[in-house]
């Protein structure tokens, strides 16, 4: 993840070895939380990709992934919850 100046925004860089160059998301700060969005197409399938990350506690980061196909609803993929190690 790195800040953008240029474009005043986030950016988040996906590689993987099933696809080609990288998925490239955008993120803004949206109330207390970092969100990142992002989409690419497979064949006639579009995804889009949803990310969002914030502190819940002391120490305590919260992060949710979610996607959807060719417009549907979302579907919450994964939650993710780190505690800091003293």
């Amino acid at each position: 993840m790195t800040w953008d100046a240029r474009e005043k925004a986030y950016k988040s860089y996906i590689f993987g070895n099933d696809f080609p160059g990288a998925l490239v998301e955008n993120g803004q700060w949206e109330g207390d939380a970092l969100v990142y969005r992002g989409d690419f197409s497979e064949g006639a399938m579009k995804y889009a990709l949803r990310n969002i990350t914030k502190l819940t506690g002391p120490g305590k980061l919260m992060s949710q992934e979610y996607s959807s196909a060719n417009g549907a609803a979302e579907v919450l993929l994964v939650t993710v919850e780190a505690t800091k190690r003293p």
